[in-house]
């Protein structure tokens, strides 16, 4: 189950942990001899970040054009002046200001916050392998920042593991199990009275399936209080999430955390909620069903208009009901954890905030009778601000929305907290134009100690800003000159405001038809209201019966239903963008408007974002928070685009993926289908690589032109991103015209404009117009326009579209301006433009490859004013990329497969058929080489050009061969270069046989001078034992990245180690490429070796399969067994993967090869190293690589 979906869960809820042990009957209200000694705390949300929760960069990308601010678009849209979607939402905004939890000072003042109202615990959610890796998640530094904090002494804490995401079972055991031992080491984890560390399920049943049923979860739970007792404690206290029940009980549980709903469905026999207490909502901070355009017909508008919870409904209801189960058994050691502390979107509904200041904190303290005395002397001691004033104020209006006209109650009490009892009076500031009609209990003479006095205050609401906030204080004085203040807010809203739901994803730009379901909303406090509305849309649009209707007898506070729905269409050739519809509502004398946007996407262009639909797309498994989930459970998982998507192949010759690949396999393969061919096959596909056990979300750019059957009319696209069962995530697919690899990328800008139609995000949208496009936020100093590939490219076009471009001014065309790239430590140019007075510029580089690039504005116009307004701005260059993890790039051959026959293939004294026997490793057909007059015949293929294109590098290679007779043990697959008038070899060599195939594969460093024709390289396959018939499948030649530091020796010996021997850097024998190789030298063993410490690499990418390769000369004689390792070391062993060959001392030999790395339990060390093993004498190495294939 993915975290989205376990967040759903709590949706409707307000949720707190109680643990009831199996000591005593599950449902007995037994007495407790003594009072409750009680550990309140705080479930604590660790997924408020883009690194945790992906989705939210996307999310707000995609909605709101924006990425530097993961809740930005969504904040911004509540909280600004509107009306936007629902009307205006009474946030809670955190006390402390919107924050980043990923920060340490957040952390501190989080844990201050909590101990100032005797909170004993934080419950850490805590993920393992969310989004693959094989890993706790990124983005939990919530939790490493409380083991670090100077404060931390003052809060104990737990942890709810989120069982989620695609990992083995294994995982448990070898790397969670041990991870969850070391924070129990923690003085500071929190234990039951007699010493047992707590730990909590949450999704104990998607734990229990993923371990394989209940024996599985029952010897989970073994493993893990095995070592914990193991590491000196006490046996844990263990909660599941599910309701009591006898199978968890014999699986090793020991209590239970109900998940307790508004309507009691908890299976207890008395109500753990209860005198109608209603609860805040985060979704649509969650972007699930937010704006309005998810969860089925109902479009979650529900969502936006729930008011929240009050502290008093928590204080008189959820409670006491805690109260009562803690006190009454005895197993639940006075334990619970309320949800929610940094929830998605506004903190969480206990955490102080804006609305009710400490309201539920101070209703959790006065319930449970807590102590904060420690908390009180640290700040004393400490010098820090006391966040518990001695005089303590708590207000909340009714309803925190309210229309002109109408009374808000303001109603709180003040407690005296001092040693002794103070008089003094409380009074209120309000809105001007707001007029206070009644208050009580405003004077107080002689409170007490330890004493509350109610208060409230009946407040006239008067003019003002429409959807603003309005700022309520509160003051109260005491013991003469002192006085405090509490500060609330009121939203004012018009009478009427209604909403259209945003149509997503249905309307394109070759036309169509949606839906657009009318909600009107009657904001007054209880006056009934009647009246009409139209929906008028732009000039050419049609909507149905006029988008007329009308409404009656409409309740304050109440909304219209959602059968009020109307037919939009779109004409075909409307471009891609977003527009307003505009929703009148007359009211008697009274108008009322709202714009509502609708958007109109390219014809390729597929996200999902709607929850439950997959746009017309098959085989993904859920569309979930923006995500296409798609669960692969055999060799050939793919999904499928709907059929006669009638896109011009011509018009259209790039997709571009947006996808997470949280499984280990690497090989991904598009397919389609055109109206005049509309069937699948291997002829009509390319295939690429794609980066493995994925963290966060990446962009592939496929250039399909690559293969010369995508032509015609596209009837239907089939991607298989994975070749073996596995989990992936998919976030768009496009298929478009330009090839830009900034098309909806992630952007950061230096600022923002802030206006609709001006952030950062449209100037990557495709669209250029005066309503599309990025319009800095400041008037001084220089901007910039940050472009995250999410992988590295090659760029070598760029292009910026300016103002004038989109009809604007030509006086405001961006003057000068720079592209950048970083380059891993900072910003490099890598071209400039100066005095520019197009309405566009289109420039060539030699291309760079990086993944962050810049615009880079230092003159944004014609000496106008300092706004830089971009229309849009393109990066061109190799597609797909070689991945920053070494994956290969694109595949350089024409019909690797030979599913188009022989075309693109050639020969040398030999001919060639395409057959479909003996059955071909891959597709439908094989290439037999036959009628051979010569050993060295080959059939090979010229590359030159393709090579240029790519560049110098390392280049992955492989093919699939197999003898028609016999064992041949010479078989070659080679890379043949001619340069400075001679050809020059890199081959891999191999056995083959006539019972199966054989792959020979490696990895090699091309280099060449001077300029290649096409027949300048050539990739060649041939069998050099005889003349007899071979075939061949499946070939590869692609360029990839090699990870070794430092491989050529041109820097001395940097970065490699040794064993037993001595390295030095010589210039004699001549190096195979640059100035120098490696000697070792002085050797002590046998198998003493020079390496390079790979552990960190490999860990990060995973397991797999991966290429090696070395040239390596002996100093001295042949040497048969001179060997290229990759020794890893793990479970207390050293694990070796070796190639071997022969070498001399009268010249180079290449040794590659493809090695299989596995491993079980945490890689302690990984080396790539060199060494020869027949005696102790000298050899030299050069050019090593190690690649992932």
């Amino acid at each position: 189950m993915s975290m989205e979906r376990q967040a759903q869960r709590i949706i409707n809820r307000i949720l707190f942990l109680v643990l009831l042990g199996t000591c005593l009957p599950l449902f007995a209200h037994l007495a407790k001899a003594s009072a409750t000694s009680y550990d309140i705390g705080a479930i604590y949300f660790t997924d408020w970040n883009p690194e945790l929760n992906v989705t939210m960069s996307t999310l707000t990308q995609k909605r709101f054009y924006r990425s530097n601010d993961p809740y930005g678009g969504v904040r911004d849209d509540l909280t600004a002046p509107g009306p936007f979607a629902f009307g205006p939402i009474p946030d809670r905004e955190p006390i402390d200001g919107w924050y980043d939890d990923r920060q340490q000072s957040v952390m501190d003042q989080h844990i201050l916050e909590a101990a100032s109202r005797g909170l004993g615990h934080f419950t850490f959610y805590w993920f393992w392998n969310i989004w693959g890796g094989g890993q706790a998640n990124p983005g939990q530094q919530a939790l490493t920042n409380y083991t670090n904090s100077p404060y931390k002494s003052l809060l104990k804490y737990d942890l709810m593991y989120v069982d989620s995401g695609d990992y083995p079972a294994s995982d448990w055991n070898s790397k969670i199990v041990p991870a969850i031992v070391n924070f129990m080491k923690d003085g500071q984890y929190d234990k039951t009275p007699d010493g047992r560390p707590y730990f909590h399920f949450f999704s104990i049943n998607t734990f229990k399936g993923r371990m394989g049923g209940d024996s599985g979860l029952s010897n989970a739970i073994t493993q893990l209080r095995s070592a914990i007792t193991a590491a000196g404690m006490q046996t844990p206290f263990i909660t599941s999430d599910n309701s009591p029940n006898a199978s968890d009980i014999s699986d090793g549980v020991d209590g239970f955390m109900p998940l307790n709903s508004n309507d009691n469905n908890t299976g207890y026999s008395y109500p753990l909620l209860g005198n109608g207490a209603s609860q805040f909502n985060p979704n649509p901070w969650r972007g699930t069903g937010y704006p309005g355009w998810a969860n089925g017909t109902q479009y979650a508008i529900d969502y936006g208009i729930t008011e929240p919870v009050k502290p008093d409904s928590f204080r008189y209801g959820v409670l006491p009901a805690a109260k009562n189960l803690l006190d009454t058994k005895a197993s639940a050691n006075g334990y619970a954890s309320f949800y929610a502390w940094n929830e998605t979107g506004e903190g969480g509904m206990i955490q102080p905030d804006t609305l009710y200041g400490y309201g539920f904190l101070n209703a959790m303290q006065d319930v449970f009778g807590l102590s904060n005395a420690a908390y009180k002397s640290y700040v004393s001691s400490h010098g820090l601000t006391d966040l518990d004033p001695s005089v303590r104020l708590e207000f909340a209006p009714d309803h925190p929305t309210r229309v002109q006209g109408d009374t808000v109650v303001i109603a709180g009490k003040i407690t005296n907290k001092t040693g002794s009892a103070i008089t003094g009076n409380s009074s209120i500031a309000i809105p001007s134009g707001w007029t206070l009609a009644s208050s009580s209990g405003t004077a107080y003479t002689g409170l007490a100690a330890g004493a509350s006095q109610n208060v409230s205050f009946t407040v006239t609401v008067g003019s003002g800003a429409l959807w603003n906030k309005n700022n309520i204080t509160v003051t109260a004085t005491y013991g003469g000159s002192s006085s405090v203040q509490f500060s609330t807010f009121v939203v004012l809203a018009q009478p009427l405001s209604g909403v259209i739901m945003p149509a997503v994803n249905t309307l394109s730009t070759s036309g169509g038809s949606a839906d657009l379901p009318v909600r009107i909303r009657n904001y007054t406090a209880g006056t009934t209201l009647s009246g009409t509305y139209t929906i008028t849309g732009p000039a050419g649009w049609t909507i149905s019966a006029g988008g007329a209707g009308s409404f009656s007898n409409l309740g304050g506070s109440s909304w219209t239903n959602v059968s009020n729905a109307y037919t939009l269409t779109v004409p075909s050739g409307t471009a891609a963008g977003d527009y307003d519809l505009k929703l009148t509502i007359t009211q008697g004398s009274n108008t009322y408007t709202s714009m509502n946007k609708v958007r109109v996407v390219n014809q390729g262009d597929f996200t999902w974002e709607s929850d439950g639909n997959a746009n017309g797309w098959n085989g993904g498994n859920n569309v979930l928070n923006n995500i296409y989930d798609m669960v692969g459970t055999n060799n050939d998982p793919y999904i499928l685009s709907p059929d006669n998507l009638g896109i011009n192949a011509a018009a259209n010759s790039y997709i571009s993926l947006g996808l997470q690949n949280m499984s280990a396999v690497t090989n991904a393969q598009i397919y389609f289908t055109t109206t005049t061919d509309p069937s699948f096959s291997e002829s009509k596909s390319l295939k690429f690589q794609i980066s493995s056990g994925d963290l966060l979300l990446k962009n592939y750019v496929i250039n399909m032109s690559a293969n010369s059957l995508w032509s015609g009319t596209i009837k239907q696209v089939r991607i298989d991103p994975i070749d073996a069962p596995g989990v992936v995530k998919f976030e768009h697919v496009y298929i478009n015209n330009s090839g830009d690899l900034a098309y909806h990328t992630l952007v950061t800008p230096s600022d923002d404009f802030s206006a609709p139609g001006n952030e950062a995000g449209r100037a990557v949208d495709g669209t250029v117009g005066i309503n599309s496009r990025w319009i800095s936020g400041s008037a001084t100093g220089t901007h910039w326009l940050q472009l995250d590939l999410t992988a590295p490219y090659a760029v070598n076009r760029w292009t910026v579209a300016h103002s004038g471009a989109a009809g604007d001014c030509t006086c405001y065309n961006t003057k000068d301006y720079k592209l950048q790239y970083y380059n891993g430590s900072s910003w490099v140019d890598a071209d400039a433009v100066t005095g520019n007075t197009a309405n566009s510029t289109d420039r060539m580089i030699t291309p760079i490859t990086a993944q962050l690039w810049r615009l880079y504005v230092t003159n944004p116009n014609q000496s106008m004013d300092n706004l830089a307004r971009i229309s849009e701005v393109q990066l061109f260059g190799s597609y797909p990329t070689t991945l920053s993890t070494g994956s290969g790039g694109t595949e350089i051959l024409n019909n690797p497969s030979f599913e188009s026959g022989t075309g693109g293939w050639t020969t040398a004294s030999l001919s060639i058929n395409a057959v479909s026997t003996p059955a071909p490793v891959d597709g439908s057909k094989v290439v037999q080489a036959t009628s051979r007059t010569q050993v060295d015949s080959w059939v090979g293929q010229y590359i030159g050009n393709a090579l240029t294109a790519q560049g110098m590098g390392t280049y992955n290679i492989s093919a699939w061969v197999r003898s028609a007779s016999g064992t041949k043990n010479d078989t070659r697959v080679t890379v043949a270069v001619f340069y400075g008038g001679a050809w020059h070899e890199y081959s891999m060599t191999g056995t083959i046989n006539a019972s199966g195939w054989t792959e020979i594969s490696g990895v090699i460093d091309a280099a060449w001078t001077g300029t290649l024709a096409n027949t300048d390289a050539v990739f060649l396959v041939r069998q050099n034992n005889d003349t007899t018939d071979y075939y061949v499948d499946k070939v590869s030649i692609m360029k990839t990245t090699n990870v070794l530091q430092n491989p050529s020796y041109e820097s001395g010996t940097t970065s490699w180690t040794t064993s037993q021997l001595t390295a030095s850097t010589v210039t004699s024998p001549t190096p195979m490429n640059g100035s120098y190789a490696a000697q070792a030298a002085s050797r002590t063993q046998v198998d003493s070796w020079i390496g390079q410490h790979m552990s960190s690499y490999l860990a990060m990418n995973g397991q797999g399969t991966y290429n090696i390769s070395a040239w390596v000369r002996s100093s001295s004689g042949i040497k048969t067994d001179a060997r290229v390792t990759i020794s890893l070391n793990y479970g207390g062993a050293w694990h070796e993967a070796t190639i071997t060959g022969t070498i001399n001392d009268t010249g180079w030999t290449l040794m590659t090869g493809t090695v299989n790395l596995a491993w079980t339990g945490t890689l302690d060390d990984a080396i790539f190293l060199v060494r020869q093993n027949n005696d102790t004498t000298s050899y030299v190495v050069d050019d090593c690589i190690l690649a992932k294939k």
